[in-house]
């Protein structure tokens, strides 16, 4: 039999970028100087807006053109033709709502969970150990009627995926798909920053009656 073609449709896009540097001194104070409250498996900073905070501002910049980077290669955001009632819109840009610090030890986990009210959500790693990783599950899997055991797990007959993981590193996913952080191995603290976003400018098209402009 010839090898058949398959077309993985509708694929789930997770996106990893660099900061490609070291953190500077006031960086990593701003980033890991926080109050904690408990979260479930770990700790989770009380500010949730950690990104507005003094000496951060490259940080948040780096994140910030990178997610824009992700709209536009994921949604390619395309000009918005409402021009019988206004011009040519162009505007649709994804934008950081909160951003918040999660504090993981050793032995520690986080649940599975999405973030709700957020486009895209993803961890920028400002400690990490080797060997650490973010699982992510398929969406729709716990009530999938059917469970088989495969010779060899792959992309299609999984339930769960994990990336590894390493400082500096940003990793961006849209926001309804369930994560995870597995019992950390390593010997030392695991800190990651979390954001969520969401959108400002004209989505949809007033013709089809789904035009929306926010603000």
């Amino acid at each position: 039999m010839a090898n058949p073609e398959i077309f993985n449709l509708f694929p789930e896009p997770v996106a990893s970028y660099s900061l490609g540097r070291e953190f500077t001194n006031p960086e990593k104070n701003a980033l890991l100087n926080q109050e904690w409250r408990p979260s479930e498996g770990n700790q989770i900073s009380k500010n949730t807006f950690v990104l507005r905070k003094k000496n951060l501002e490259n940080i948040r910049e780096f994140i910030r053109l990178s997610i824009l980077d992700f709209g536009n290669k994921i949604y390619n955001f395309a000009e918005v033709d409402n021009s019988y009632q206004g011009p040519i819109v162009k505007d649709a840009k994804l934008y950081i709502t909160q951003s918040w610090v999660n504090k993981t030890m050793p032995g520690e986990y986080h649940h599975q969970h999405n973030h709700p009210n957020s486009i895209v959500s993803g961890t920028f790693y400002i400690e990490a150990n080797d060997g650490d990783m973010i699982q992510f599950a398929k969406p729709g899997n716990d009530i999938s009627p059917w469970l088989f055991t495969p010779k060899q797990w792959n992309m299609w007959n999984c339930a769960s995926w994990g990336v590894p993981v390493a400082s500096g590193q940003l990793l961006l996913w849209r926001s309804h798909l369930p994560h995870s952080v597995p019992p950390t191995k390593g010997p030392n603290v695991r800190h990651a920053l979390g954001v969520n976003t969401f959108i400002r400018g004209t989505i949809g098209e007033n013709n089809s009656l789904s035009g929306l402009s926010l603000k």
